[in-house]
């Protein structure tokens, strides 16, 4: 298995620091804010912080393991990242 070049983990850090924050917080303000309207609308004004940071964790997780298959499937323009799965001692 060949290293990677610094150019090559940057790329891959780029691609996918990029995608986590902008997906992330543009959709995790925007249900925030929804989540807020609602919580309000109800009269359940203290309710809003928490919900608003649980809404804003589960976002964030489901982006992160969204954008890690993206970069998993991205073929660059030097190379592509795979996993590499190796038999167990059952298996052989």
């Amino acid at each position: 298995m060949e290293k990677l070049a610094a150019r090559e983990i940057s790329a891959v850090w780029k691609a996918f620091i990029w995608r986590v924050v902008l997906l992330g917080f543009c959709g995790g303000a925007l249900l925030g804010a929804a989540a807020g309207f609602v919580l309000t609308l109800f009269h359940y004004r203290e309710w809003v912080p928490l919900v608003s940071v649980i809404v804003g964790i589960a976002w964030q997780l489901a982006v992160t393991r969204y954008v890690i298959g993206v970069v998993l499937r991205r073929k660059y323009r030097k190379f592509s990242i795979s996993v590499i799965r190796f038999k167990t001692k059952e298996e052989i």
